[in-house]
C-alpha cells in the first residue's frame, strides 16, 4: 500500500516537473519573441543584432540634421558643384516600386512574420517635419519590422499599425494623390530596409537630391510599357503632369516617352485617357539582392 503511495507521488512529481519545464521553456520562448526585432532578409525574417539596432537608433536621432543640410545644398545657388561632391550624408537609398509591388511587399511581411513585435508603424514624412514645410498628408512615412519598434518605441514618433489592409487603403490613397511609392534601405544592403516612403518632388529631399543626380532613387522591377499608337496627348497629358522623373514630355503636341528615366511606379498609368500604358517586368533590375521580385511581382514571375 506504501509502495503504491509512493509511486503515485514520485508519478505526481514527475509529472509536474515537466509541467514546470514546458512551461519554462515557453516563458523563455515568449520572452525572446518579445524583445526579439527582425528584418526581412531575402523571403525570410532574421534577428536584429544589438549593433545595428543602436547604429539604426542614432541614425533616427541624426535624420532631421542630415535632411537640413541636404536642403540647404539643394536651395543653394551652388548646389551642381555641392551634390556632386557631396558625400553620403544622406545614405539611403530607395527602391521605387508601384501600387500592387508594395502592396504584395505588405502581404509578404504581414502573412508570415508570426512574432508579437510591430510589423509597420506610420508617422510624419521625416523630410516635412526636419524641414516644417507642409503639405497634405503629412502621415506618410511607413516604418518596418525592428524600425517600427525604433520610432514606436524610442523616439514615439509613429503608430503600429496593426491591420494590413489599413496600410494598403494608405497606399492606394498616396498613389491617387500622385506619391511616389519607394523602399529604403541603408549601407547598401536589404537587411537595412526600413521603410516605406510615399514621395512627392517639392519636400523630398531624396528625390530632389536624384533629380539633381545624385543616385539616391534606384529603379524598380517594373517599368512602362508605351503604345503611341492608343495615346490621347492632346486632350491629356496626365501622364507629364504625374511623372516624378521626366520619363514623360511634350515635342510640340507629341508626347515622348523616355524609358532610360522611368522608374516602375506606375504613376501614369491610373489617368492615362488612352490606356496606352501598362507596367511589365524590367529585364536588368538589379536589386534582386536587397528587395526580391519574388514578394514584389509574385512567385509566379
Amino acid at each position: 500500500m506504501k509502495r503504491r503511495h509512493l509511486d503515485c507521488l514520485e508519478n505526481s512529481i514527475h509529472n509536474l516537473i515537466n509541467i514546470l519545464n514546458y512551461w519554462e521553456k515557453f516563458m523563455i520562448k515568449k520572452l525572446l519573441l518579445k524583445f526579439q526585432k527582425l528584418y526581412l532578409h531575402n523571403k525570410t525574417f532574421k534577428s536584429v543584432g544589438p549593433i545595428q539596432y543602436i547604429v539604426h537608433l542614432l541614425y533616427a536621432l541624426a535624420e532631421p540634421l542630415l535632411i537640413k543640410i541636404c536642403d540647404l545644398i539643394l536651395r543653394s545657388k551652388l548646389k551642381k558643384p555641392l551634390i556632386k561632391i557631396l558625400p553620403n550624408l544622406y545614405n539611403p537609398k530607395g527602391i521605387v516600386v508601384s501600387t500592387n509591388a508594395i502592396c504584395r511587399f505588405i502581404d509578404h511581411i504581414y502573412d508570415n512574420e508570426k512574432s508579437i513585435n510591430a510589423k509597420m508603424a506610420i508617422g510624419e514624412c521625416v523630410c516635412q517635419k526636419s524641414l516644417n514645410r507642409y503639405s497634405s498628408p503629412s502621415y506618410k512615412d511607413i516604418a518596418l519590422l525592428y524600425a517600427a519598434d525604433i520610432y514606436n518605441k524610442r523616439l514615439m514618433t509613429h503608430k503600429i499599425i496593426h491591420s494590413k489592409d489599413e496600410i494598403k487603403t494608405k497606399i492606394r490613397d498616396f498613389e491617387r494623390l500622385g506619391l511616389v511609392h519607394s523602399v529604403f534601405y541603408c549601407f547598401n544592403s536589404g537587411k537595412w530596409a526600413f521603410v516605406i516612403c510615399n514621395c512627392d518632388n517639392e519636400i523630398c529631399v531624396p528625390v530632389r537630391l536624384f533629380l539633381n543626380g545624385k543616385k539616391t532613387m534606384a529603379a524598380g522591377p517594373e517599368i512602362i510599357s508605351f503604345d503611341p499608337s492608343n495615346c490621347n496627348s492632346q486632350n491629356c497629358g496626365n501622364c507629364v503632369k504625374r511623372c516624378k522623373f521626366n520619363a514623360n514630355s511634350f515635342n510640340n503636341e507629341t508626347l515622348i516617352f523616355n524609358n532610360k528615366n522611368c522608374l516602375g511606379c506606375g504613376l501614369c498609368i491610373s489617368q492615362c485617357k488612352g490606356n496606352s500604358r501598362k507596367l511589365v517586368k524590367r529585364s536588368n533590375y538589379s536589386h534582386s539582392d536587397k528587395i526580391t521580385t519574388e514578394i514584389l511581382l509574385g512567385k509566379h514571375i
